[in-house]
């Protein structure tokens, strides 16, 4: 005689429910004479639980012999040899740090012997997922990359975004001015780390107009409002414009305040500040005392790796109250490293300077990255897993 146990899987928390099958018990009065039980190794003590008679299988119960029918040559009279119990056992409740559960099952009889054992060990649960990671793509960069510079000292100021996209250029700018047609190099790179932006940039001295001296422009900006994917943008800024050499404009202040916003492939940008010239300045460079500036433009995207922007810039001179405008055009193109060109057409700073002024620049960014294209779909038979497979008659 012998003992088969065979306990189900039990979620975390629910009771084991546990069969049991005793072979070999032909004609005995199993409940009677044998008196089986369960014996459970829990982890708090070994507990015995009575066996609850179960119902035969109906293939069992129809192996046997129609009544009156006699058995086949060569067979005994089939007698029921098999008898099945269930049993429920009270699993203690999980709980965090403790070791594995490890449950040893036993059928014993009357007097204690081990008709037959198993151990059940829940199936380990499986670990949670890790926290889904969600990707949110870069702002879009509002305005351009690298906007025009005017090769005046006067009307040089820059159409900055209040998010400074990270770049660095390098390139050269041309007009003509009373002592004809010259030419400035110049260097420029713009930043941010979070919401603080900082942007650089210097210029060399013209070809053959001495008014027009080398210089540099540092300054800062604090973006103080960004609303969801960036459709408005706000941020006020201070730069400083101080001279490289003798023949440079004067040390000059300048505060301002920049709005943007993004409108799908369009951005638009407006700027609107002051400049206070902070010492003396007298010669060819000499620079007003002051002057209020607005500029407004917008950009737009055809194509991921070309942007094309304009802008208004206006200009009034103090004291006299000047007044000088103009419109810049450009297009930057290329990934990584881009090109950008860029013209202005309006006033300088002195009336007898032409009405035109073209930049070129070579630069590096961090562009945004494109946006995922979907995955061809290819043409491939799902298999569900245990479903015969067809194969196609050669």
């Amino acid at each position: 005689m012998k003992a088969l146990v065979n306990p189900a899987p039990a979620p975390p928390g629910a009771p084991l429910q546990v069969q049991v099958q005793l072979t070999g018990v032909a004609g005995v009065d199993v409940p009677a004479r044998i008196a089986p039980r369960l014996r459970a190794h829990l982890p708090e003590g070994v507990r015995d639980l009575p066996l609850t008679p179960a119902q035969v299988p109906p293939t069992q119960a129809s192996s046997a012999p129609a009544a009156g029918a006699a058995p086949a040559a060569g067979a005994a009279a089939a007698t029921p040899d098999t008898a099945s119990f269930r049993a429920t056992v009270l699993l203690p409740a999980p709980s965090p740090g403790a070791p594995p559960l490890s449950v040893r099952l036993d059928i014993v009889d009357d007097r204690g012997a081990v008709l037959g054992t198993t151990t059940y060990q829940p199936a380990e649960e499986p670990p949670p997922p890790p926290p889904r990671v969600i990707h949110e793509p870069p702002p879009p960069v509002l305005g351009a990359w690298v906007p025009h510079l005017s090769p005046s000292p006067v009307l040089d100021t820059l159409w900055l975004a209040p998010t400074l996209p990270d770049s660095a250029s390098a390139g050269a700018a041309m007009t003509r001015t009373r002592e004809g047609w010259i030419a400035q190099g110049h260097a420029r790179v713009t930043g941010s780390l979070g919401p603080i932006g900082l942007d650089a940039a210097l210029r060399t001295s013209a070809t053959a107009d001495p008014a027009l001296g080398s210089s540099g422009w540092a300054g800062a900006r604090a973006r103080l409002l960004r609303l969801q994917d960036s459709t408005l943008e706000f941020a006020p800024s201070l730069r400083l414009g101080f001279p490289l050499d003798d023949t440079g404009p004067a040390t000059r202040l300048e505060p301002s305040l920049a709005a943007a916003g993004a409108l799908g492939r369009f951005s638009w940008l407006a700027s609107a500040g002051m400049r206070f010239r902070l010492q003396d300045s007298a010669g060819p460079s000499a620079i007003p005392e002051s002057h209020g500036f607005l500029l407004a433009g917008a950009t737009f995207e055809p194509l991921h790796w070309l942007r094309l922007h304009g802008a208004l810039d206006t200009h009034l001179l103090l004291p006299g109250e000047s007044l000088r405008a103009g419109v810049a055009l450009g297009a930057e193109a290329g990934s990584a490293i881009f090109g950008a060109a860029s013209v202005r057409l309006g006033q300088s700073d002195d009336l007898d300077n032409g009405l035109f002024a073209a930049q070129l620049s070579l630069g590096i960014r961090t562009p945004p990255p494109r946006a995922p294209q979907p995955a061809p779909r290819a043409a491939q038979r799902h298999v569900t897993p245990g479903a015969p497979h067809s194969h196609p008659s050669p």
